[in-house]
């Protein structure tokens, strides 16, 4: 099951983390009442597969006590070898399948209009100079290491072109977007992969021009970049980059007395269909987007990347994007903005695979291991919090994601394997150490 399709000129690179699926036969309803009913114990007659809650003693609670509490609270224990073949050796197996962490995919929109030429607060360099070494930094991976081979990165800059016609009449894109810079989506790849290369070599040779063009360059990378057939992950996001009043509204329009901003609404509009599509749109206003605040704070609430507690209204410090305008050192809000936005789409989720023969599949029957490079096995245990650490849990989309320490650690040693067993009903009991 790919989720990411094979795109122009590099395909889905060999992901980092190689995935497993041992499938136990899944039982269905009946058989699980019919095993319920028995008087035998668990595992019992009929073949047994394993359950393996979140702590791993029957309860669920995290205390070791089987004490009946069904919460999950995430955490690990190392397995011998034995106890491993115990899970993955219990009978009514079903099959075996190779998977793949689902890939996300990210479109830059970038504003490179005039006013990028500006000093940055807290550095000698413009405000286009401090962006592009962080996105070499952040994304593409010069000083720093850049986003995970996995992940897919397209890129946008606007203007990004200087012969731009000002009318009130309706033109094509490429009128006021140098349209043929555009760097359609594609999975990074290592370090000297050509898509990579290819997003290093927009970076540094884009433009400052003029315009600012926000909505014909957002919509343009939206539908030409994410949504189309080539993209087929549920994990897709938006990030667009302003330190301005947009100028020109759709289709490449300006009256003459909009020169000095336009409506600025069509935008979060825009913003509102990507999410319609399950797009996610991240927003950060730099230095000079201080009259943008109040609609790039809406449209980060309505693009699904608006923290907890933020507020649409201000003030300062508090609104829902990620506003850069009174920061002392540009340069470090930047690249923590990136890498906030890094931890967001770095995902480690896996797609649950179909059960065999027709049969069905309970969520609440899952084991995840892990076996480390020096042979270590371990049971990871599910978490309920959206927030957890070490462990598992079912994402929005009820997928098997990584808690945020444990898909660390796996993304960063590619020797690291997951495997997911999945079945019904049994007696198998593996004690905290």
């Amino acid at each position: 099951m790919s989720a990411l399709k094979r795109l122009p000129q590099v395909g889905l690179l060999a992901l980092s983390v190689a995935l497993s699926f041992s499938l136990l036969n899944a039982c269905s309803d009946k058989d699980k009442d019919e095993d319920a009913d028995s008087d035998g114990p668990a595992g019992a007659g009929g073949g047994s597969t394993i359950v393996i809650p979140g702590d791993g003693d029957g309860d669920g609670d995290g205390d070791g006590d089987g004490d009946g509490d069904d919460g999950f609270n995430g955490g690990r224990t190392e397995l011998s070898d034995d106890e491993v073949d115990e899970i993955t050796g219990e009978g009514c197996t079903g099959g075996k399948y190779e998977g793949e962490v689902l890939p996300s995919v990210l479109q830059l929109v970038i504003d490179v209009s005039s006013s990028m030429r500006q000093e940055a607060p807290g550095t000698s360099l413009s405000k286009w100079e401090v962006t592009r070494d962080l996105l070499m930094e952040g994304i593409s991976g010069v000083e720093g290491n850049g986003l995970p081979a996995s992940v897919g990165v397209g890129l946008l800059f606007y203007p990004n072109r200087r012969d731009i016609i000002q009318t009130e009449e309706p033109q094509d894109v490429s009128a006021c977007v140098n349209v043929d810079e555009f760097v359609e989506p594609e999975v990074l790849g290592g370090q000297d992969a050509d898509h990579r290369n290819l997003v290093r070599d927009a970076i540094a040779d884009a433009q400052t021009e003029t315009w600012t063009p926000t909505h014909d360059a957002f919509r343009y990378a939206l539908h030409n970049g994410l949504l189309t057939d080539n993209v087929t992950t549920p994990h897709k996001f938006m990030l667009l980059i302003t330190d301005g009043m947009p100028t020109f509204s759709i289709d490449c329009t300006q009256a003459e007395d909009e020169q000095g901003g336009v409506d600025p609404e069509p935008i979060v509009d825009e913003v509102t269909f990507a999410a319609s599509q399950g797009v996610r749109t991240f927003l950060i206003g730099s230095p000079g987007s201080e009259g943008n605040r109040e609609w790039m704070s809406r449209a980060a609430v309505i693009g699904g990347s608006a923290p907890a507690g933020c507020s649409v209204d201000g003030p300062v410090g508090e609104y829902c994007h990620m506003d850069m305008t009174t920061a002392d050192d540009f340069t470090q809000a930047l690249r923590d903005g990136l890498a906030r936005i890094a931890g967001v789409i770095s995902t480690c989720s896996y797609e649950l695979p179909d059960a065999p023969n027709g049969q069905s599949l309970s969520e609440d029957e899952v084991a995840v291991l892990m076996k480390k490079p020096d042979g270590t096995n371990v049971l990871l245990f599910r978490d309920e919090d959206p927030d957890c650490r070490d462990g598992w849990r079912y994402n929005e989309s009820d997928q098997i994601e990584l808690c945020s320490e444990t898909c660390d650690e796996v993304q960063l040693d590619n020797q690291t394997t997951v495997e997911l067993v999945l079945g019904c009903d049994s007696s198998v009991q593996i004690p905290i150490k």
